[in-house]
């Protein structure tokens, strides 16, 4: 290349350099832009932002008020000349109107919420009813008010949800999953009723404590759900879970090999590990 050439060159690559660079901060400041005109609509006078100003759920408020200012820091930042502050802050608005929506649901979502609250909680009752059936069985009583209370409101909350009651029927079906928290509980933890319970073999006592265990098993994460115990608590039973399933499997191996005497002591402390991540999540425990 020429001297010339160079001279002449040098001027037109630094132009479009100039050029290139203009364009990329014109593109930001445009996406900025149409950025800031969703939020203006979303936190002025949208659906969602009279939805949540009627609702008197001060949190969500607080978020709709925090997404107006920074709605406000993000005009003065364009204004100013300052992108990328100004997206920044359009960001910052949007997060906190989408955490005032969450609090505030629309009819919508909260109706399909619901539904979908009612089937986890119908079937997690109904799964309940048979093991609390078994137990009474194999103890061989028949004396169970909060079985019989449990399977009334069941009946309750399928009317309720038939009759597009389904908030209620949600409220009907938690008393109900309490009943049978509660109650089976107590059967498989009365050592009474156990004892009461005759063998052939030592294989089926086994067998029969084994499903203890289970159904015990299956009662820890609705107790949790139930009884909401803090993070230190759920920590705490998530270790005696995870020592109890240890147990377990070393139980079965044990009477894998027909050691019938050494299998049910593993599994029945096994057990007892599982009683105490209930009493750790906040159930009463029957007195043994």
């Amino acid at each position: 290349m020429s001297a010339l050439a160079a001279r002449w060159l040098a001027p037109l690559s630094a132009a479009i350099v100039v050029a290139a660079a203009f364009a990329q901060d014109a593109n930001a400041r445009r996406t900025v832009e149409q950025k800031l005109d969703l939020v203006r609509q979303l936190v002025s006078d949208s659906p969602a932002a009279r939805r949540i100003a009627a609702s008197g759920n001060a949190a969500a408020q607080r978020h709709l008020d925090e997404g107006r200012r920074h709605f406000e820091r993000a005009g003065d930042a364009l204004r100013a000349g300052d992108v990328a502050a100004a997206a920044a802050a359009a960001d910052e608005a949007l997060w906190s109107f989408g955490r005032a929506r969450q609090l505030v649901p629309d009819d919508m979502n909260r109706s399909i919420a619901e539904r979908v609250r009612y089937q986890q909680l119908l079937q997690s009752a109904e799964r309940m009813v048979p093991a609390f059936r078994a137990h009474l069985e194999h103890a061989g009583s028949t004396d169970a008010p909060d079985l019989a209370a449990a399977l009334e409101l069941i009946e309750q909350a399928k009317t309720l949800a038939a009759a597009e009651r389904i908030a209620e029927a949600n409220r009907t079906l938690l008393q109900a999953e309490r009943h049978l928290l509660v109650g089976l509980n107590r059967t498989i933890g009365d050592r009474t009723l156990v004892y009461r319970a005759h063998f052939e073999t030592p294989a089926l006592e086994f067998d029969y404590e084994l499903e203890r265990h289970r159904s015990l098993h299956d009662l820890v994460p609705v107790a949790i759900a139930e009884l909401k115990p803090g993070e230190d608590a759920r920590a705490a039973i998530r270790r005696l879970v995870e020592r109890s399933q240890s147990l377990r499997a070393r139980a079965i191996a044990l009477a894998g090999e027909r050691r019938h005497d050494a299998a049910l002591e593993a599994v029945r402390e096994a057990t007892a590990l599982l009683h105490s991540a209930l009493t750790t999540a906040g159930l009463a425990m029957p007195t043994q």
